[in-house]
């Protein structure tokens, strides 16, 4: 776990050097260090690392093995495949036209989330990205091991963008898209509903109560959805205490939610989009949701990364607006506000200590047992697991 906690600890030595450089170069410093740190611990992991490795390269691997690509096209998938189909076809491309191997569809997949996240951190958070790497990185253990999510999960986030510009048809077609990547895209054609509630208070308590209601009932709904010969729905069943992971990841949601109502209260910020909005509390209903039925935090995911970006955008916003002086310095102006860095830096020690304790308490939560590098020599590899 040694390794693991370095490169964890590793953004926030970035983020300190680079408050040495000039504005502009500091930025660009964060973004390639970034790149760098993401791009060697994820692009070359070896397959225990991260819960579903192995199963891409084995997938992979067959499919390599088994059909020749010479004279067939890429879009000839099997229909009994168990991947979607958008998935299949993108394996068929990596194989034919790109690497001819099975650990193309991990390395490619993970340099396209690397250079996708750096760029999208520092399209919303310029100032601190390391900062927001070093706070979603339980998030990036998820995106990185789930891969077919992992492409649905970019092309939501490309979406969102196209969303709150009220470009529906847009939209629609890049969510249909993500659909053929991963199924659990499906909850996102119902995301535009948001747009037609004003994200008041009555109205995100009512959804949020309703969340408690259906995770209460979450197994009879799922019987009623046809859903009980599902293998999540059999291992959750086997479960004899409740996941003590989802619990603490909901605590975590809940108290990130709250700090950024009371840096916008604090600082009298408003006119956040909506769907911002609404996308934190999907997010917490999500993790209410998981904590009853496990596989159902998957659906957060998509939600996962606005609720980290949102909070370093507050705080960069007021420190610009109050014009401390970085990194601890005082407020200039005497509104007896609190420093948006304290509060920052209160959310780097608390995350500190919950991501410590999942490496080395829990450290199964993530499957990084043991954490190594990929040996890229041909042939196949065992496809072992570090659980």
């Amino acid at each position: 776990m040694l390794t693991v906690i370095c490169v964890f600890f590793s953004f926030l030595v970035v983020a300190f050097a680079s408050m040495y450089l000039p504005r502009k170069d500091g930025m660009y410093f964060q973004a390639l260090s970034c790149c760098l740190i993401l791009g060697v611990f994820f692009c070359c992991r070896d397959l225990p690392v991260l819960n579903d490795t192995a199963h891409y390269y084995e997938h992979l691997y067959h499919l390599i093995s088994k059909a020749s690509f010479d004279g067939r096209s890429i879009f000839e998938v099997n229909p009994r495949e168990r991947f979607e189909y958008g998935f299949c076809v993108w394996e068929n491309f990596i194989a034919k036209y790109i690497w001819k191997d099975a650990y193309s569809i991990v390395f490619i997949t993970a340099l396209i989330n690397t250079l996708f996240y750096v760029w999208y951190i520092k399209k919303y958070t310029p100032t601190r990205i390391a900062i927001s790497c070093f706070l979603l990185f339980g998030f990036f253990l998820s995106v990185y091991s789930g891969l077919r999510q992992a492409y649905a999960i970019i092309l939501f986030l490309i979406a969102f963008d196209r969303l709150l510009a009220k470009k529906w048809v847009q939209y629609y077609a890049l969510v249909s898209l993500a659909y053929l990547f991963h199924s659990s895209a499906i909850i996102l054609f119902f995301f535009p509903i948001a747009t037609l509630f004003k994200a008041s208070k009555r109205n995100v308590c009512i959804f949020l109560l309703g969340s408690c209601v259906v995770a209460v009932l979450i197994y009879p709904i799922l019987q009623m959805l046809d859903y009980s010969d599902s293998v999540y729905y059999s291992s959750n069943l086997q479960r004899e205490k409740m996941p003590l992971a989802a619990i603490i990841e909901l605590l975590w949601g809940v108290f990130i939610v709250g700090l950024i109502l009371y840096v916008r209260k604090r600082y009298s910020i408003k006119g956040r989009p909506m769907l911002v909005e609404w996308s934190l509390a999907i997010l917490i209903s999500c993790r209410i949701i998981g904590v009853f039925f496990l596989i159902f935090r998957r659906f957060g995911w998509y939600w996962d990364i606005f609720s980290v970006l949102e909070l370093v955008y507050l705080c960069t916003y007021a420190k610009s607006k109050y014009r401390l002086q970085p990194p601890f310095g005082k407020i200039k102006t005497c509104d007896n506000k609190v420093n948006p860095d304290m509060i920052l830096g209160l959310v780097i020690f608390l995350f500190s200590i919950k991501m410590i304790l999942t490496f080395v308490l829990k450290n199964e939560w993530n499957h990084l047992i043991p954490y190594g590098f990929y040996d890229f020599a041909p042939g196949f590899h065992k496809c072992r697991f570090g659980y």
